[in-house]
Protein backbone atom coordinates (compact mmCIF):
# COMPACT_ATOMS: atom_id res chain seq x y z
CA UNK A 1 0.00 0.00 0.00
CA UNK A 2 2.87 2.50 0.33
CA UNK A 3 2.81 2.75 -3.13
CA UNK A 4 -0.68 3.79 -3.48
CA UNK A 5 -0.10 6.06 -0.24
CA UNK A 6 3.02 7.79 -1.74
CA UNK A 7 1.14 8.54 -5.32
CA UNK A 8 -2.29 9.80 -3.79
CA UNK A 9 -0.04 12.02 -1.11
CA UNK A 10 1.40 14.26 -4.37
CA UNK A 11 -2.68 14.77 -5.12
CA UNK A 12 -2.96 17.56 -2.82
CA UNK A 13 -4.35 20.93 -3.33
CA UNK A 14 -1.30 22.49 -3.00
CA UNK A 15 0.62 20.27 -5.34
CA UNK A 16 -2.54 21.18 -8.32
CA UNK A 17 -2.49 24.44 -7.72
CA UNK A 18 1.48 24.96 -8.96
CA UNK A 19 -0.05 22.81 -11.23
CA UNK A 20 -3.33 24.25 -13.13
CA UNK A 21 -3.16 27.94 -13.43
CA UNK A 22 -6.85 28.13 -14.09
CA UNK A 23 -7.49 27.95 -10.15
CA UNK A 24 -9.63 30.45 -8.36
CA UNK A 25 -9.89 29.58 -5.13
CA UNK A 26 -12.97 31.01 -2.84
CA UNK A 27 -13.30 31.31 0.88
CA UNK A 28 -15.48 29.77 2.80
CA UNK A 29 -16.36 31.48 6.11
CA UNK A 30 -16.76 29.88 9.67
CA UNK A 31 -15.96 26.55 7.96
CA UNK A 32 -15.27 24.40 10.57
CA UNK A 33 -18.80 25.13 12.14
CA UNK A 34 -20.52 23.58 9.35
CA UNK A 35 -20.98 19.93 9.14
CA UNK A 36 -20.13 18.00 5.86
CA UNK A 37 -23.59 17.92 4.23
CA UNK A 38 -23.70 21.86 4.42
CA UNK A 39 -20.00 22.49 3.08
CA UNK A 40 -20.97 20.31 0.30
CA UNK A 41 -23.96 22.05 -0.71
CA UNK A 42 -22.61 25.58 0.27
CA UNK A 43 -19.57 24.97 -1.96
CA UNK A 44 -21.49 24.04 -5.16
CA UNK A 45 -19.92 20.27 -5.06
CA UNK A 46 -23.40 18.54 -5.41
CA UNK A 47 -23.89 20.40 -8.43
CA UNK A 48 -20.20 20.63 -9.89
CA UNK A 49 -20.99 16.98 -10.72
CA UNK A 50 -23.99 15.57 -12.44
CA UNK A 51 -22.65 12.05 -13.90
CA UNK A 52 -19.67 10.07 -14.38
CA UNK A 53 -17.77 8.29 -12.15
CA UNK A 54 -15.40 10.27 -9.75
CA UNK A 55 -12.16 9.73 -7.87
CA UNK A 56 -12.33 11.05 -4.06
CA UNK A 57 -9.16 11.38 -2.49
CA UNK A 58 -9.89 12.36 1.51
CA UNK A 59 -7.36 12.46 4.71
CA UNK A 60 -8.27 9.04 5.23
CA UNK A 61 -7.07 7.88 1.49
CA UNK A 62 -3.94 9.16 2.62
CA UNK A 63 -3.25 8.80 6.35
CA UNK A 64 -5.95 6.36 6.99
CA UNK A 65 -4.14 4.04 4.21
CA UNK A 66 -7.89 3.37 2.26
CA UNK A 67 -6.94 4.59 -0.95
CA UNK A 68 -8.92 6.64 -3.07
CA UNK A 69 -13.07 6.49 -3.35
CA UNK A 70 -13.96 5.44 -6.45
CA UNK A 71 -17.77 6.42 -6.29
CA UNK A 72 -20.81 7.05 -9.73
CA UNK A 73 -21.52 11.23 -9.28
CA UNK A 74 -25.43 9.92 -8.39
CA UNK A 75 -23.37 8.12 -4.68
CA UNK A 76 -20.98 11.31 -3.47
CA UNK A 77 -23.94 12.68 -1.20
CA UNK A 78 -24.07 8.98 0.56
CA UNK A 79 -19.96 8.78 0.63
CA UNK A 80 -19.99 12.02 2.10
CA UNK A 81 -22.41 11.34 4.96
CA UNK A 82 -21.21 7.64 5.46
CA UNK A 83 -17.40 8.91 5.68
CA UNK A 84 -17.44 9.91 9.73
CA UNK A 85 -19.23 6.46 10.04
CA UNK A 86 -16.70 4.75 8.35
CA UNK A 87 -13.57 6.38 7.81
CA UNK A 88 -13.64 7.73 11.78
CA UNK A 89 -13.14 11.12 10.71
CA UNK A 90 -15.32 14.09 8.99
CA UNK A 91 -15.01 13.98 4.61
CA UNK A 92 -13.78 17.81 5.31
CA UNK A 93 -11.64 16.49 7.91
CA UNK A 94 -8.44 17.98 5.75
CA UNK A 95 -7.94 18.36 2.11
CA UNK A 96 -10.22 16.67 -0.19
CA UNK A 97 -9.39 16.30 -4.25
CA UNK A 98 -12.37 15.02 -6.51
CA UNK A 99 -11.57 14.51 -9.89
CA UNK A 100 -13.94 13.57 -13.16
CA UNK A 101 -12.05 12.06 -15.29
CA UNK A 102 -14.43 11.54 -17.99
CA UNK A 103 -15.60 15.31 -17.82
CA UNK A 104 -12.49 16.42 -17.22
CA UNK A 105 -13.26 18.36 -13.86
CA UNK A 106 -10.95 19.29 -10.78
CA UNK A 107 -12.56 20.18 -7.19
CA UNK A 108 -10.77 20.54 -4.23
CA UNK A 109 -11.05 21.86 -0.64
CA UNK A 110 -8.14 23.00 0.60
CA UNK A 111 -7.48 22.42 5.45
CA UNK A 112 -7.09 26.28 5.96
CA UNK A 113 -10.86 26.57 4.45
CA UNK A 114 -10.69 27.59 0.79
CA UNK A 115 -11.98 25.58 -2.31
CA UNK A 116 -12.07 25.67 -6.09
CA UNK A 117 -12.87 23.84 -8.73
CA UNK A 118 -12.01 23.53 -12.94
CA UNK A 119 -12.82 22.16 -15.63
CA UNK A 120 -10.01 20.86 -17.76
CA UNK A 121 -9.32 21.17 -21.84
CA UNK A 122 -7.93 17.62 -22.62
CA UNK A 123 -4.44 17.88 -23.76
CA UNK A 124 -3.68 18.17 -27.46
CA UNK A 125 -1.62 15.38 -28.93
CA UNK A 126 0.35 16.00 -31.98
CA UNK A 127 0.56 13.47 -34.66
CA UNK A 128 4.11 12.07 -35.06
CA UNK A 129 5.09 11.90 -38.95
CA UNK A 130 6.02 8.13 -39.61
CA UNK A 131 9.34 6.86 -39.46
CA UNK A 132 11.30 6.54 -42.44
CA UNK A 133 11.88 2.36 -43.69
CA UNK A 134 14.81 1.29 -42.72
CA UNK A 135 17.42 0.37 -45.45
CA UNK A 136 17.22 -2.68 -46.31
CA UNK A 137 14.43 -3.37 -44.60
CA UNK A 138 11.02 -5.15 -46.13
Amino acid sequence: MLGVEAGLSSLTPDVLNANISALVWDPLSDWESLDDTEIAKTTGLLDWFAQGTLVVVTEASIFGGVGAFVTPASKLTSLITEHLRLQGEAFFNGDVVILAPDAPAVWMFHHEGVFARVRLSPPSVKAHPPKPEEPGGE
